[in-house]
């Protein structure tokens, strides 16, 4: 029995792997047709692009992951239906539990390695690949150098810092304001020529104070003013620019925390945190749903599990992305966003393991 595990474990991670290296090299392949342009017209050396890619290849894997699980999962059954394997372990009294149980604890092996590879290994990539995007793609600064952003922070329901440029390296920026707002209403807002973030407090230089009262506007120019605490630091800055892809769990976490602590929306990074948490077991999901299908014993079976699969997964990642969108815009909670299609199509998986049990 130790054999006949190994014998459909070794097939699996086989057919696995020769599938995710497929799709990273499909993947490479569509996207330097995109791209490879633009790194053409900026000059681009080789070992930037180089980089660029081995920066990139984290997330393509952790994308390709349960596509490749499918696809080895339908491989493997459908391989051992084909020469009749599994009709002679049957005969055998060797149940289709045992015999897809090696398949699927290593399917449950992968979504937990996943997670970690999501946690760890994809965000510090990403931002480094966004960098050399910035750079090489797109024609602008990297994210350290850069200084058009256009910086807008919403701080508490109340107050709003805005910062048209910004210097990361410096702590400098340029033209930038701070509105107060109370019931509604404008109480008062600071512009400056510049801001510079010193000793944990913003200083504004060369503007004018404007306070709305009802008896009218009140201006008030300055050259320097004293330190303002913001309650904002350029780590905050910086961090709101970064898409959630390019944060991991606990990162997310702590951001989600500054963002509380400032009274900012955090909405789209607390549904960003729980579908990190929830997208890895969609290779529990395909592979279950594979290896049920695999086992079909029709003689058109391989072809029709194989476009099915296909098909119950484009679904599944349509369904996933749309809840996505559902927690954002507020329509459904942010647990219920992140799980609500793994529990429905993990039902879908069990019935399709039911029928291949007959």
């Amino acid at each position: 029995m130790r054999k006949l595990t190994w014998y459909i474990a070794k097939k699996y991670c086989l057919f696995t792997l020769f599938s995710l290296v497929g799709f990273w090299t499909i993947f490479v392949t569509v996207n330097l047709i995109e791209t490879g342009k633009k790194f053409i017209q900026n000059d681009t050396p080789v070992d930037i692009i180089l980089d660029y890619y081995i920066h990139f290849t984290p997330q393509i894997i952790s994308l390709s992951v349960p596509v490749a699980c499918l696809l080895g999962a339908l491989f493997t059954m459908g391989g051992l239906s084909k020469h009749n394997e599994v009709t002679a372990m049957r005969a055998c009294g060797i149940s289709v539990l045992r015999i897809i149980a090696p398949v699927m604890t290593i399917a449950f092996l992968c979504s937990i390695g996943l997670f970690f590879f999501t946690e760890i290994i994809v965000p510090e990539n990403n931002r480094k690949k966004d960098e050399i995007r910035e750079v090489y793609v797109k024609g602008r600064r990297a994210l350290d150098e850069i200084r058009e952003r256009h910086l807008t922070i919403q701080v508490g329901n109340h107050k709003t810092l805005y910062i048209s440029n910004f210097d990361f390296k410096k702590n400098i920026g340029f033209k930038a304001y701070v509105l107060q707002v109370k019931d509604d209403k404008a109480l008062y807002r600071i512009d400056a020529q510049q801001v510079a973030y010193k000793d944990s407090a913003w200083v504004f230089s060369n503007g004018k104070i404007r306070y709305f009262t009802e008896e009218g506007t009140k201006f008030e120019t300055f050259t320097k003013t004293d330190t303002i605490q913001i309650g904002v630091n350029p780590d905050d800055l910086i961090l709101s620019r970064y898409r959630p892809e390019t944060l991991g769990y606990f990162e997310l976490e702590s951001f989600i925390d500054r963002l509380k602590g400032l009274g900012a929306n955090f909405k789209k990074w607390e549904v960003e945190k729980f579908h990190k948490l929830s997208f890895p077991f969609a290779v529990v999901i395909v592979t279950l749903v594979g290896v049920s299908l695999g086992t079909e014993r029709h003689k058109s079976g391989a072809a029709r599990s194989f476009i099915f699969s296909f098909f119950f997964l484009f679904v599944y990642y349509g369904v996933f992305k749309f809840t996505k969108i559902a927690g954002v815009t507020g329509d459904l909670s942010e647990i219920v966003s992140a799980w609500i299609a793994n529990v429905i199509f993990f039902i879908f998986g069990l019935g399709f393991y039911q029928k291949a049990k007959r």
